[in-house]
């Protein structure tokens, strides 16, 4: 039985799963993405790494198919394109690099993009065509799903919600710009607004909980946080008129604490020919899920390209 492998590369943290035919995860793993000072020793370490995990496992498996996630990951030439958060640099040829060690074809994409997918075929996004998903982390991902296909744009490169700018001169962007979305919705974004209101330094997580607590201050920056993100979202409704905006990452873990005043806002600044039809809501997926389920399905035949 084939199986694909599903990796999911971020600027901390390189999580990965095999997968079946099914959707079922048949084994987890994460190491530090800084643990590898080049792309080529990862792609040696997973090497080594898969046919152990899948020597172990209850079956006759073998590998299938290679699908990464990566920030920057561009599908059509298959390469890391200059991502600010990861150390590896420049333009990195990751899709070769697996095809020539494995002999199996790799296939890239953006990270959000990958999740993406994940939820189109085995979450929340299950029988909808066009929908959004957003990915808040340390940044912010988005993948859109436009008549049940991605849309990658002409150069592999589209669907960039976190980098459309929403204040003039606003916060200084990784991208090199001011003023970005992902400034102002990111975990490091919530950090940065409470410090702003504060002077003090606190964990995103910390200001997450103790926001859904009532702590004033925290749920003000978080507020604030779901303010700009039911912008972001009626200006996009307004281009795409998705069905559907998906959340993932760290900071829908809040659940409604931070839904309920994204959906609020939302309603006060979309068109009024959209209130009261488009669901904002968490992804079905947990933790990685979404993003190695979406990998994985990178490389195998599931009819998406």
């Amino acid at each position: 039985m084939k199986v694909a492998a599903g990796i999911d590369i971020g600027g901390t943290n390189i999580k990965y799963g095999l997968v079946d035919a099914r959707g079922k995860i048949l084994y987890r793993g994460r190491i530090k993405t800084r643990t590898f000072p080049l792309a080529d020793d990862f792609a040696d370490y997973f090497l080594h790494e898969s046919g152990k995990i899948i020597a172990g496992l209850d079956g006759d498996y073998e590998l299938g198919g290679i699908g990464i996630g990566s920030p920057n990951g561009n599908h059509i030439t298959g390469c890391v394109e200059y991502a600010p958060n990861l150390h590896w640099k420049g333009r990195v040829e990751l899709a070769r690099i697996f095809t020539d060690k494995f002999g199996i074809k790799t296939y890239i994409d953006n990270d959000a993009n990958a999740a993406a997918l994940g939820e189109l075929l085995f979450g929340n996004g299950r029988g909808m065509k066009n929908f959004v998903m957003l990915t808040l982390g340390t940044g912010l991902g988005s993948g859109i799903i436009v008549d049940g296909k991605l849309l990658r744009g002409s150069d592999g490169l589209g669907g960039e919600a976190g980098h459309t700018i929403v204040v003039e001169n606003g916060r200084q962007c990784g991208c090199g710009r001011k003023g970005c979305l992902e400034t102002y919705v990111s975990a490091t974004a919530l950090m940065t607004t409470y410090r702003e209101i504060t002077g003090k330094n606190l964990p995103a997580r910390d200001i997450s909980d103790n926001a859904a607590a009532g702590e004033p201050e925290c749920f003000q920056a978080l507020d604030q946080m779901a303010d700009t993100l039911a912008k972001g979202l009626a200006n996009l409704k307004s281009v795409l008129s998705p069905e559907a905006f998906i959340i993932a990452g760290g900071i829908s873990a809040i659940g409604e604490a931070f839904l309920k005043p994204v959906r609020k806002y939302f309603d006060q600044y979309v068109l009024n020919i959209y209130t009261q039809q488009t669901k904002i809501m968490n992804s079905a997926l947990e933790g990685a899920d979404a993003a190695i389920l979406g990998a994985a399905s990178l490389g195998m035949d599931f009819d998406l390209e």
